[in-house]
């Protein structure tokens, strides 16, 4: 199904930002250790970059968002609020047919 495509997809990009602060994090140790820059600096530089990349995954989010969207309404797909205002409506129904089966056996209602 689509949406467990995109759910494997999602969960993808997450591990590759997990996996990226991590070893962007070893890279800044290991700078700071060999002297080429100032602890300071490389928090700094660490904390840019992830601040950035966040940006980023968010954009990408919203954007394959709007294209989810876009492709379900293509598809005529029956949206939750569409089904549970359906639903609602069935279960209606059979309240009704359920009273009016009750006033037809006792003789009182439609024949």
């Amino acid at each position: 199904m689509v949406q467990d495509e995109l759910q494997k997809a999602f969960f993808t990009g997450v591990g590759m930002i997990v996996m990226s602060r991590d070893k962007m994090r070893r890279i800044f140790d290991r700078m700071v250790e060999e002297a080429k820059i100032s602890a300071e600096d490389a928090e700094h530089l660490f904390s840019e970059l992830s601040s950035s990349g966040q940006d980023g995954w968010s954009l990408l989010k919203s954007s394959v968002r709007g294209s989810v969207r876009g492709i379900l309404d293509g598809l005529d797909v029956i949206r939750g609020k569409e089904f549970e205002e359906l639903a609602r409506r069935l279960e209606n129904i059979e309240k009704r047919i359920d009273i009016l089966e009750a006033l037809q056996k006792r003789g009182q209602g439609p024949s």
